[in-house]
């Protein structure tokens, strides 16, 4: 209509005249009531001269789905999200302006682009800004850890308060003993509740964010209108690590929703307070052990599952760093991130993990699912487990190197030098449960692996089995051949030692009752009795029997077949694993792995395995030769 006045065009970034000097847009958050909207100006700067300013750090979700303000972004009008504009109204003053740096506002998205060149313009913008991140906020006088808006009164970061200043898990009033478990007194699951959700909280399972709070000077985390700094979380992890006798038991027993909290610390908060520390001792710090500590983190943009730890790592090794570069697609760039980080260690131990996605989305086999997604905390909790079991064995012997002849071919075919080891035989049962219930279903399948290895000759010696026996090999297997240390003046997580005699008489003790809840389970199906009972049962005999044990014992068989070789070995194996498969041990592995002949002889891996006799650079060697993993 005449005389109508055209909206204002919104703001648009514009481009850095050239990238040979390294620079960053700083806002400033100009001074108001709170009742004044938003307004803001921005200026270039180059990072070497850039004055002090507040960098921020909160959780990212896909902007075109999420609930829209209006702010003032250099006159001009700027979109951001109902998250960025909370933080923006409690960070600003009413006497004084604010100067920030925030990603949302200072670097060019791609995702704002309207062309495919400012779409391109921008990625190449994101790839420089990248590369300088950690020294933005390695510069920032004050990290602001914002993790969002919350109507719990506090209560949430009050107990995590508690938690901090604790020096023993048995000291807090909120367990109680039931049965032979650890449950929430009734009067506390608001508080265990309201403590969930802000554990659940995206912000901690970003992987950006890992460096957000490692680098900085300086941090302050903000939730609602409560505070808390690191030294709460130092607090935290102490009381994780540092447990007596008393507090392991307790910590063992816990089920469900006092359980699950303290998981979510001990797989995500402690390694960053761990790596927070471990950065500032320096310089040790590698991009493959940064990956293998946060597996539960994720992006946006898959690639950033190794692009967002640059900023942490101190030892590349004999490699030059590796190049960020958004112009390639995640597939390609995590797979060169992945061989970079194999050339960084020069062995093939960061090929270890599970493989569970079923849709593979071109990923090759030989990309562990850590290497591409985040995984889920409680399977974080017990390949973390495995892997550190892992570190115990040397399979590969005097083949402790890489391989001259490892090679990653453009398509995506990694080639490797590996021992041939056997072709499996049988495959048994998968030993699929929860640890922590389901527990009926062990004895089950621990009998039909004894009858697949020993026939109908299923009884436990009284006495421990000869040494090389099968009987001798059959219970080292199913505990990986060693045990957690347990002593009252040890740390946790407690190192691993090799197995005794008295740990095998633990595992017999267990076996009439685990024979017994088979025969209940029979009898459950035909009389309706409760499996829950049943589960209680066996947790009750578990946990008393055999206590240092019991989830050392779980965790070396979950998700895991028994297998036999062709020569009589036998070993647990992934869940995907055939008969017809090969034990192979790749130059470089600390432990074997199972692989598929395919197309072409090539070969498809199945993953990382256990097979008893090989473990320590003893047992049957066959030939080495190249193998072409697709």
């Amino acid at each position: 209509m005449a005389g109508q006045v055209a909206p204002p065009d919104s703001f648009k970034h514009e481009a850095f005249p050239d990238y040979s000097i390294h620079r960053l847009r700083i806002v400033t958050l100009m001074k108001a009531d709170q009742a004044e909207p938003i307004s803001c100006t921005i200026q270039n700067e180059e990072l070497t001269g850039v004055e002090e300013y507040t960098a921020i750090s909160h959780s990212w979700s896909h902007r075109g789905k999420l609930p829209k303000q209006k702010i003032s972004l250099a006159e001009k009008p700027f979109e951001v999200s109902d998250n960025i504009y909370c933080l923006l109204k409690r960070l600003r003053k009413t006497t004084e302006d604010v100067k920030l740096w925030i990603d949302v506002l200072c670097i060019r998205q791609p995702d704002d682009e309207k062309t495919d060149k400012g779409v391109e313009e921008a990625k190449k913008e994101k790839s420089e800004q990248v590369k300088i991140m950690g020294e933005i906020y390695k510069k920032a006088t004050l990290c602001v850890i914002w993790l969002g808006e919350t109507d719990d009164n506090g209560v949430a970061v009050k107990f995590l308060k508690d938690l901090g200043n604790c020096r023993k898990l048995s000291a807090l009033d909120c367990f109680q003993g039931k049965d032979e478990r650890s449950v929430i007194k009734e009067d506390h699951k608001d508080k265990f509740k309201a403590f969930e959700q802000l554990l659940d909280l995206s912000w901690w399972k970003r992987v950006w964010v890992i460096q957000e709070m490692v680098l900085p000077q300086k941090i302050e985390f903000r939730y609602g209108s409560a505070e808390f700094g690191v030294e709460t979380l130092e607090g935290v992890r102490n009381l994780l690590e540092k447990q007596d006798k008393e507090d392991r038991e307790l910590r063992d027993k816990l089920t469900g929703p006092g359980f699950d909290p303290l998981m979510v610390l001990e797989v995500i908060v402690v390694p960053m307070v761990q790596t927070r520390e471990q950065w500032r001792k320096g310089p040790e710090l590698t991009l493959p052990a940064l990956r293998q500590r946060f597996p539960a983190s994720d992006a946006g943009w898959k690639q950033d599952l190794f692009y967002g730890l640059l900023g942490m790592v101190q030892d590349w090794g004999r490699q030059q760093p590796l190049e960020v570069d958004y112009t390639l697609s995640p597939g390609q760039a995590i797979r060169k991130a992945v061989y970079h980080c194999l050339l960084v260690e020069q062995r093939t131990n960061f090929l270890h993990g599970s493989r569970e996605r079923r849709s593979m989305d071109g990923c090759p086999s030989w990309l562990a699912d850590f290497h591409v997604q985040s995984i889920p905390i409680k399977i974080v909790w017990g390949e973390k487990r495995r892997f550190n079991i892992s570190k115990r064995f040397s399979a590969s012997g005097r083949y402790l190197g890489l391989g001259t002849k490892t090679r990653l071919h453009p398509h995506g075919t990694l080639i490797m030098e590996a021992i041939n080891v056997d072709k499996i035989g049988q495959v048994g049962d998968m030993f699929m449960f929860d640890p922590h219930g389901e527990l009926h279903k062990v004895p089950d399948v621990l009998k039909q692996w004894m009858k697949m290895v020993f026939g109908n000759d299923v009884e436990w010696p009284e006495e421990p089995p000869q040494a090389g026996s099968l009987k001798d090999s059959f219970w080292r297997t199913i505990i990986n051949d060693c045990v957690p240390e347990s002593s009252p003046d040890l740390p946790q997580p407690s190192p691993y030692r090799a197995p005794r005699d008295e740990d095998y008489t633990q595992l017999k003790r267990l076996w009439p009752d685990l024979s017994r809840n088979t025969q209940l389970s029979s009898a459950a199906s035909s009389n309706g009795l409760s499996m829950y009972d049943l589960t209680k049962s066996l947790e009750t005999t578990v946990f008393e029997k055999a206590p240092n044990l019991a989830y050392h014992f779980l965790f070396c068989l979950w998700k895991r077949r028994m297998i036999t070789t062709s020569t009589g070995l036998i070993g647990l194996a992934p869940q995907d694993v055939k008969v017809g498969d090969v034990v192979r041990i790749p130059f470089g592995s600390s432990v074997p792995y199972i692989f598929r002949p395919c197309c072409d002889g090539a070969a498809v891996l199945i993953g990382n395995a256990y097979v008893h006799g090989v473990m320590m650079d003893q047992g049957p060697r066959g030939s080495t030769e190249e193998i072409s993993l697709h």
